[in-house]
C-alpha cells in the first residue's frame, strides 16, 4: 500500500524522535556520588596528682590508609601523626568520587599517637625507684566532618569513622549514608577529661587512635527527563501512523 506524502511524513517524524529519544538515553544523566570523612584528634597530659613523682614521653607513630576505585572513581587519603609539646595529635582523611556508569570507589585512613606515662625513670622522678603508684590527668579533644552527597537514583555513599584510646576512651561517629538525591553532613567536636592509674616503677602507655573510611558506588544512571519524553513522543507518533494506516 502506498502512502501519500502526509502519512510519509508522520512516519519519518516518528522514527527521528524514536532515534533521538534513543540516542539521549544512550548519554544518561551525569550521575556522581560523594564522600568524605575528617578526623582530628589530640591527647594532652594535663597535670598529675602526685607531682615531681613522673616522667612522660611521646610518640608520633605512623600512619597509613588504603584504598580502591574502579570505573570513573577516584580514592585519596592522608594521615598525619605529631608530638606535642605535652602529648600527640593524629589527623586522618579519607575521601572519594565516582561517576556513571559502574563507578565505585572506598578508602580507609588510619593514625595513632602514643604517650607514655612513665613511673619508673626521667628526670622528673627523683625517688626513683619508687614503687607509689601516681594518677595523672589527660585530656582528649576531638573535631570530626562527614560528608555523603548522592546526584541521581541507584547511589549511595558512606563515611564514618571512630576516635579514641584503646583501652580507655572510645567515640564511633554515627554513619553518614546517603541513598538517591541528597546531602548529608556531619560535623561535631568533643573533649573530655579522664585520669588514669600508674603503677609503681613501670610504664604505662596511652595509644591515642583516628580511623575514617568512606565508600561510594554510582551502580547506573538514569536517563534524563527529557530523553524519556523524546521516547515517550516517539512511540506515540508511530502508534498514531500504524492506527492511520490499518484504518484505509
Amino acid at each position: 500500500m502506498m502512502l501519500n506524502s502526509k502519512d510519509q511524513s508522520i512516519r519519518h517524524f516518528g522514527k527521528l524522535l524514536s532515534l533521538g529519544g534513543i540516542l539521549l538515553v544512550s548519554g544518561f544523566a551525569s550521575a556522581t556520588t560523594n564522600y568524605q570523612s575528617k578526623l582530628d584528634v589530640t591527647l594532652t597530659v594535663e597535670d598529675t596528682i602526685t607531682p615531681g613523682m613522673d616522667s612522660f614521653s611521646y610518640t608520633a607513630t605512623s600512619g597509613g590508609d588504603s584504598g580502591r576505585s574502579t570505573h570513573n572513581g577516584y580514592d585519596n587519603g592522608f594521615t598525619d601523626a605529631s608530638q606535642l609539646s605535652n602529648g600527640v595529635r593524629d589527623y586522618s582523611l579519607s575521601q572519594g568520587s565516582t561517576s556513571a556508569p559502574g563507578g565505585t570507589s572506598e578508602h580507609s585512613a588510619y593514625t595513632s599517637g602514643q604517650v607514655n606515662l612513665n613511673n619508673a625513670t626521667g628526670p622528673r622522678n627523683p625517688l626513683f625507684p619508687n614503687p607509689t603508684p601516681i594518677t595523672v590527668n589527660l585530656k582528649i579533644s576531638w573535631t570530626v566532618y562527614l560528608y555523603a552527597s548522592c546526584t541521581d537514583l541507584g547511589e549511595y555513599a558512606l563515611a564514618t569513622g571512630s576516635v579514641g584510646i584503646f583501652g580507655v576512651y572510645q567515640v564511633d561517629i554515627p554513619d553518614q549514608f546517603e541513598r538517591g538525591p541528597g546531602v548529608k553532613v556531619f560535623s561535631k567536636s568533643g573533649e573530655d577529661d579522664f585520669s588514669v592509674i600508674v603503677p609503681g616503677n613501670t610504664v604505662r602507655s596511652l595509644a591515642l587512635h583516628a580511623s575514617a573510611l568512606g565508600s561510594s558506588a554510582t551502580p547506573f544512571a538514569t536517563p534524563e527527563p527529557s530523553s524519556l519524553a523524546a521516547l515517550g513522543l516517539g512511540a506515540l507518533v508511530l502508534v498514531r501512523r500504524k492506527r492511520a494506516s490499518k484504518s484505509r
